[in-house]
């Protein structure tokens, strides 16, 4: 009788610690890099950078998001990361995020499943062609047939997948074409094509048969393209991932709800206006819960520093020290502000500001200085030249001013993935921090060739 008390107390605790650890998680994966050099894709980086701070702005916590890029994200390494992370850490009443950036392909259907003979896939870093039935087929990927057995196991009632690749076609993988809203004069297709390839429908990537045992409300697909289009990457970013991060930052500063189906149509918009004349215009794809569509995104301000604001200040900390000071430390709403900076060597002068909400913007190069070169000495923004002023402005809170001198030659307006017109000219006076920029001051910073100083303000009413 002793023992089967114990066993019972035991199998109590083992019930706790598995409810206690489960959690709202969110998994990104983002392959650039594949053994094959003749694969990789630009800007891939840029887009698990930019989908971290999308997740944790819906309120995915920092220690609950992980991430597998390049090396890591080997076909064993996802299915591992899915079963162990993601299927034994939730719960029914957790959210799951699994978003994937990179390649999509197509192999020859083996079960009979596909009424075009073609199973649609995703394509890991460890991707290698084989030869199968005398045909060429590939191994090491991801099927839709692998990724709707994963979800099945999933207890969650709400599973966000985003994939940000296609599926279709045999494009060329490299278009170049005039400059597009985001500066850029070539972009890539995001499809592994290979000799052999089975043409099949052109599906794009979904895991059609998901059942979740009988719980079909309890998933929602939200992919870059619509079959035979393809979707569409940028050394600054891949298009569809900058949409959705571009309008749920917009809908978080402005306090504005927004929903899937509300998020597919904006990002619709955001490639047909950043791909207009290149005609590479892809469409997002939402599949799904009609519930989840129509759910309103959790949109949360950081309750402690945010994903921009503490890479900012990890990139100053690899600098060598600069002063930078606020004419008041205590703000409100309207109040005037200042900005000294001393500066210790000539080079290239960059100011960011974050707010609460963790939106960066950068204040200097702007329109009214596009050359960013400065000389050593004490400058003050705004500048003579700067026909405006700074005011303290919502969100409330704790705002970071950033300044970087750089001796490589960095613009972060010139940088910018917004505030362009159609052929990519910047035309915003001010404009938002692009995860590239962002991304170079990092790696200068490094190099120890850098200054860097900042300082921190409180808005109030």
């Amino acid at each position: 009788m002793k023992v089967l008390k114990k066993s019972l107390f035991t199998l109590a605790l083992a019930g706790f610690a598995l409810s206690a650890s489960a959690a709202d998680r969110a998994l990104l994966i983002g392959v650039g890099e594949y053994q094959n050099p003749n694969a990789n894709l630009p800007g891939i980086d840029l887009d698990i950078m930019n989908m971290r701070q999308v997740a944790r702005i819906m309120g995915y916590k920092n220690k609950n998001i992980r991430t597998l890029e390049n090396k890591q994200a080997t076909a064993a390494g996802i299915e591992r990361a899915i079963r162990n992370f993601i299927i034994e850490g939730t719960d029914e009443n957790d959210r799951v995020m699994i978003y994937y950036s990179g390649h999509g392909s197509r192999i020859a259907d083996d079960n009979g499943d596909e009424e075009d003979n073609a199973d649609e896939v995703l394509v890991a870093h460890d991707v290698k062609k084989v030869r199968r039935n005398g045909k060429l087929s590939l191994e090491n990927i991801i099927r839709d047939d692998d990724l709707s057995k994963w979800l099945s196991e999933i207890r969650s009632k709400d599973i966000s997948v985003y994939i940000d690749a296609c599926n279709s076609g045999t494009a060329t993988r490299s278009i170049s074409h005039g400059a597009n809203g985001l500066g850029e004069t070539q972009s890539f297709a995001k499809f592994f094509n290979y000799d052999g390839m089975p043409v099949g429908s052109g599906d794009s990537f979904e895991a059609k048969n998901f059942t979740f045992n009988k719980r079909e409300q309890s998933w929602l697909g939200f992919s870059a393209a619509q079959d035979n289009e393809f979707a569409r990457a940028s050394k600054k970013g891949s298009y569809f991932t900058l949409g959705m991060q571009h309008y749920l930052n917009k809908a978080l500063a402005n306090n504005q709800k927004i929903n899937h189906k509300k998020l597919e149509r904006k990002v619709k918009g955001y490639i047909a206006s950043k791909l207009k004349g290149s005609g590479q215009v892809h469409t997002p794809k939402l599949t799904g819960s009609y519930e989840l569509k129509q759910k309103t995104i959790r949109l949360v301000s950081p309750n402690a520093k945010g994903a921009i604001w503490n890479r900012l200040v990890k990139a100053a900390s690899r600098a060598e020290p600069m002063t930078v000071a606020a004419n008041r430390a205590q703000l409100r709403l309207g109040d005037v502000v200042n900005f000294s900076i001393n500066i210790p060597a000539d080079g290239y002068l960059n100011v960011i500001s974050v707010d609460a909400k963790d939106q960066a913007t950068v204040l200097y190069p702007n329109a009214f200085h596009r050359d960013n070169h400065v000389s050593a000495g004490r400058l003050s923004l705004p500048t003579a030249k700067m026909n405006f002023d700074i005011q303290a402005q919502e969100p409330l809170g704790r705002s970071l001013t950033v300044a970087f001198v750089t001796t490589q030659p960095i613009n972060l307006y010139k940088q910018s993935t917004e505030g362009r017109d159609q052929v990519g000219r910047v035309v915003d006076a001010l404009v938002p921090l692009s995860a590239a920029g962002t991304r170079a001051l990092g790696v200068v910073a490094k190099s120890n060739k850098a200054y860097a100083g900042k300082v921190v303000v409180n808005v109030s009413r």
